[in-house]
């Protein structure tokens, strides 16, 4: 009969300063500073590490040359050199992101897909051309201060966990899968909050400071729970 065998997740290490992300020959190894390398770019299932072993020099840059690229870890933690990771494209992260204060990290759009509980940490970094996506069912816990362009909730809970929040464009809404906002104890402040079309999502800001630029339109229909504390 037939023997199938699961896709398993593997780590995914990156060596060799400066290239491009699908160059897996070369800069994919399968341990910290190896060189024994994967087959191919990481899938959904494998994590990503930048490390120590990863830069030798502040120049360093790591270029996204696909469309979009895919993982369950985004990790940049232990990097001890600056570096740059370009690339105005798609990344779509399967786990949790965790970034330096090191990095200069220029994606467009950072799409959060898991349904499990994760995290998300940006370490104080700029990331105001970056729009967040909240796709999965799964929920996000920030650790960190979080500068972006836009925030997308479609779906699971964004927790910002007490958190300095700035949105330099628009929070929005979409869909009807009952996507959660919980502000916790944070100041939140966006250029602008819209419901949409969405329906069944919740917005507990009951403990938060909400600040917005433009407007704040979310629907106060029965399908909806919004809380609000304080609204500058």
């Amino acid at each position: 009969g037939w023997i199938i065998t699961g896709i398993s997740s593997q780590d995914y290490y990156w060596v060799g300063g400066s290239g491009n992300w699908s160059d897996f020959e070369n800069h994919w190894a399968t341990s910290s500073g190896g060189t024994t390398f994967h087959t191919g770019e990481p899938g959904v299932l494998d994590n990503v590490f930048f490390d120590a072993n990863s830069f030798s020099s502040s120049a360093d840059e790591v270029t996204i040359d696909l469309t979009a690229i895919s993982m369950h870890d985004l990790d940049f933690s232990a990097v001890d050199d600056e570096a740059i990771f370009s690339g105005d494209k798609v990344i779509n992260i399967y786990g949790s992101m965790n970034i330096s204060p090191l990095l200069k990290f220029y994606p467009d759009e950072i799409h959060f897909l898991s349904d499990e509980v994760e995290t998300i940490n940006a370490k104080n970094n700029n990331l105001s051309n970056a729009s967040f996506y909240i796709d999965g069912s799964g929920t996000w816990t920030l650790q960190d201060s979080l500068l972006i362009k836009q925030l997308h909730l479609s779906n699971g809970t964004f927790n910002t966990n007490g958190k300095y929040v700035h949105i330099n464009d628009e929070t929005r809404f979409s869909g009807s899968s009952g996507a959660v906002l919980d502000m916790g104890t944070s100041f939140f402040f966006s250029r602008s909050l819209t419901g949409g079309t969405a329906s069944n999502y919740t917005i507990d800001a009951s403990e938060a400071i909400l600040s917005f630029s433009s407007s704040f339109t979310p629907d106060y229909n029965e399908e909806n729970t919004v809380t609000i504390n304080e609204l500058k």
